[in-house]
């Protein structure tokens, strides 16, 4: 265990400063071995120090890594931090002296915070609808602003991650998955959007839903003729308020604390994870997805088996399009997954999860165990197989976290 002693930022005051388990950042005892904080200092950037235990071959028993750097220390450690106007720290004591430099802040728009402002004002944000055993946004506010206090924004960066934990997950993936990111301008793939609207079959969550459809600035349909028509109607609103949701749930979620490989070793993810698109979306996800390139118009898909003999094929890097989350249970993958588990390592040598926040806190359930990759996460695939559980065949993709 271990307790900051002291923390000294240049040029500003103490409260400048703040951790994300919400207690004093001077005076409180931390730990235990497998536990990851994050200290932000506001207009300034993020401080990750996890826990990894005793670790041997070094001066001390017990070992701290601090934004990549090793702190040791026997018994209770106490480091005193020292944080520079230009982002550079230094921590002492226990016969360390340890530098480097502050993570940045996310960078946030305010034109997109004025799109959000929008959605809220027309009912997109949050989610119409509680399901049994969800929760409101308000319930967690306080995580919120327990992580994003830097920015006066702080309650909406809170309010993108919980929306993408609802329902709200399907206009988000659906709207940049089916789009030739490779074509200039970035064309979206209408019909294949179209159908996937008209083919949702995850009860409440169907075209004839009024919530459902009211997310995605619709009117229940009873055809898919009629998704159609209403769809080039909102198609071009809809992919600007998304790009800029997209925007800000990746910054907020780059923002959160990270999660220890010693706690979680290893993450799973059941995909494809909107059912009714099939196995062959699962290529779409990906910027190197060879149908990016058009022609536009042409349905997008592939095979899994054809991805992997291609540009999915063990040592590929793959950089990501949408969000995919994962969990840290083989068991509740192969519960969501439709024919594809995704079993994801970390870096060599991380101690964080540097690329995939934990969500729960800020989810719209706080049984679901959720790590989110957002767009632009890289991953390098390092192997595939079939496997066989009970009556079922999956594709297994094994996947490394590649930190750009």
């Amino acid at each position: 265990m271990w307790t900051i002693e002291q923390i000294t930022v240049e040029g500003a005051v103490s409260s400048d400063a703040y951790m994300s388990d919400g207690k004093p950042v001077v005076g409180t005892r931390r730990g235990p071995e497998g536990a990851s904080f994050r200290l932000y200092v506001t207009g300034r950037g993020m401080l990750d120090i996890t826990d990894t235990g005793h670790q041997p071959g070094g001066p001390h028993y017990w070992q701290l890594v601090i934004n990549n750097q090793v702190y040791w220390y026997d018994g209770d450690g106490g480091p005193l931090i020292w944080i520079g106007t230009d982002g550079s720290v230094r921590v002492t004591g226990d016969g360390n002296d340890v530098g480097c430099q502050l993570l940045p802040l996310p960078e946030i728009l305010e034109s997109d915070l004025a799109l959000l402002q929008q959605m809220k004002s027309e009912k997109l944000i949050p989610y119409g609808q509680l399901q049994p055993g969800e929760r409101p946004y308000s319930s967690v506010e306080d995580i919120a602003a327990q992580y994003f206090a830097f920015s006066h924004a702080w309650s909406d960066l809170g309010l993108t991650v919980y929306d993408w934990t609802s329902a709200d997950f399907f206009r988000m993936d659906i709207f940049h998955l089916y789009r030739y990111t490779a074509v200039a301008g970035q064309p979206l793939d209408d019909n294949d959007i179209i159908q996937g609207i008209w083919t949702s079959n995850w009860p409440p969550y169907t075209p004839q839903d009024p919530t459902f459809m009211a997310s995605l600035m619709m009117s229940p349909a009873t055809s898919e003729q009629q998704v159609a028509e209403q769809y080039q109607d909102v198609k071009r609103q809809m992919q600007t308020y998304l790009d800029a949701l997209m925007r800000l749930t990746r910054s907020s979620m780059y923002a959160m604390p990270r999660t220890s490989t010693l706690a979680k070793p290893m993450l799973y993810s059941g995909q494809v994870a909107i059912s009714n698109l099939g196995q062959d979306a699962m290529a779409v996800y990906f910027e190197q997805y060879p149908g990016n390139a058009g022609p536009v118009g042409s349905p997008m898909g592939m095979s899994i088996d054809e991805a992997l003999q291609g540009f999915m094929s063990p040592d590929s890097m793959l950089t990501l399009k949408s969000f995919l989350s994962f969990t840290d249970s083989a068991q509740d993958a192969q519960h969501y997954s439709n024919g594809i588990i995704v079993e994801m390592s970390p870096p060599v040598g991380a101690v964080v999860w540097p690329q995939c926040p934990y969500l729960t806190s800020l989810s719209n359930s706080a049984t679901k165990i959720e790590y989110t990759y957002a767009p632009g996460s890289q991953w390098e695939i390092t192997g595939s197989r079939k496997e066989t559980i009970g009556s079922k065949t999956y594709t297994v993709l094994s996947m490394r976290d590649c930190l750009p």
